[in-house]
């Protein structure tokens, strides 16, 4: 999944919470499932591509430990992002016990210099313990699946589907529900978040293991002998390849008129200052300048997140702990801050995902909107706009949990790889 590759954690904080002593924690036992040594030994290695273009790899692998299995995930990303390079590195490590049962996950990750970890960990209760970055510990079920261990269950169960919840590693430890179709070599799989639900397909091969993943378009895996990905390769540039054309001239500084075309997703709920007419595939957008001023405090926190954090597109982080931390970060980095303080003011604050119309395109984008009265002004931190301008296209208004924002870009922006955008009259 395209958020589970591009997050940066900025500091291992975690030590400063008490997590549950040793009386706490499960003692695995007789658990119903498959023995984890009918997986020993095996190893993969993929290659990981956007649009076709490689952008790192992935390797896997599944060894004796003294008091169980142990299971490592390495990965490495190399992109750039509006001429930044964006790097990012995770290594997952998952113990299990001899009944394919995991019990502990432990998550490093880094991009440039953000770095922090994640730690999961089983109680007696059987739920799961969690501290993700500087988050405070939370407790999620404890039937939830480690994500990376899911093609293994499949696999070692000869290829039968699975429905359950998962712990998305990647992504912050981030709660969904994946449910795994196969028929054949083929496994449709269908991810069911707090923002909507995600769908792919996956290719296994006669063992039924992941070969492959995703398709020619956005994200996708290969699985490949180890030495090929030993060679250099250039990094693909993401912020051009996914904007969206605006052809023609706008016919007002105030509005943002657009025709969009080929567009294969329905039109977002009601947005203030924004309305969407869309049919067969056609949206008709009106963007109007917002004529609600936010309040004086409001502005100066807009204005203090723009000062306060750097503007670098190579750094993509999902809480404002480790934005502020770090000291910089791209826009969703600017938006958690700034949600978070107007929150701390006593204001209704959300995230908003979409396009901004920069350079002749639509190109992603995240801010916040506050509730002013009974009406929402957007704000963009990033780009120092209290309110933002009419350039704003507004696709989910959603929360800044890690549950909800680490998948909503995943499904805010499906169905629009084909569009096409001119100016209206």
């Amino acid at each position: 999944m395209r958020t589970a590759l591009f997050l940066a954690l900025a500091a291992c904080a975690h030590e400063r919470y008490i997590v549950a002593p040793p009386d706490e924690v499960d003692d695995p036992a007789a658990h119903l499932a498959f023995h984890a040594a009918d997986l020993d030994g095996y190893q993969a290695a993929f290659r990981l591509t956007w649009n076709g273009e490689r952008i790192g790899e992935a390797r896997e692998r599944l060894t004796r430990v003294t008091d169980g299995w142990q299971f490592e995930r390495s990965e490495r990303i190399q992109v750039l992002r509006g001429g930044a390079l964006a790097t990012g590195r995770t290594r997952v490590t998952v113990l299990i016990d001899d009944l394919f049962v995991p019990r502990q996950i432990d998550v490093d990750r880094e991009t440039g210099p953000a770095r922090a970890a994640g730690h999961a960990v089983r109680l007696r209760d059987r739920s799961w313990q969690i501290i993700d970055g500087g988050s405070a510990p939370r407790i999620v079920d404890g039937a939830a699946m480690p994500a990376t261990l899911v093609p293994l269950l499949v696999a070692a169960r000869g290829g039968r589907s699975y429905d359950g919840p998962i712990l998305v590693e990647g992504a912050g430890l981030a709660s969904a529900r994946m449910v795994v179709e196969v028929a054949g070599r083929v496994a449709r799989m269908r991810f069911v978040t707090a923002a909507g639900e995600i769908r792919t397909e996956a290719r296994l091969d006669e063992r039924g293991f992941l070969s492959g993943a995703g398709g020619p378009v956005g994200l996708a895996s290969e699985r490949v002998a180890p030495e090929t990905l030993d060679a250099t390769f250039a990094p693909p540039e993401l912020v051009a390849s996914s904007a969206v054309p605006v052809a023609g001239r706008s016919s007002s500084p105030h509005e943002l008129r657009l025709t969009i075309t080929g567009v294969d997703a329905a039109p977002p709920q009601r947005v203030d200052f924004q309305q969407v007419a869309a049919s067969g595939g056609t949206w008709r957008v009106v963007v109007a300048e917002p004529s609600v001023a936010p309040p004086t405090d409001v502005r100066e926190r807009t204005h203090h997140v723009a000062r306060t954090l750097g503007d670098d597109l190579g750094v993509a982080l999902l809480s404002p702990e480790e934005a502020l931390a770090a000291g910089r970060g791209d826009c969703t980095a600017h938006a958690v801050v700034l949600a978070k303080l107007l929150e701390e003011r006593g204001y209704q604050a959300r995230l908003v995902t979409g396009f901004v119309l920069e350079d002749g395109a639509l190109r992603r984008h995240r801010w916040v909107t506050v509730r002013v009265g009974q009406t929402w002004v957007p704000l963009d931190p990033m780009l120092d706009e209290a309110p933002a301008s009419s350039r704003h296209l507004a696709l989910a208004v959603h929360g800044a949990g890690m549950d909800e924002l680490a998948f909503v870009d995943d499904v805010a922006f499906a169905g629009w790889d084909g569009a096409r955008a001119r100016f209206s009259p």
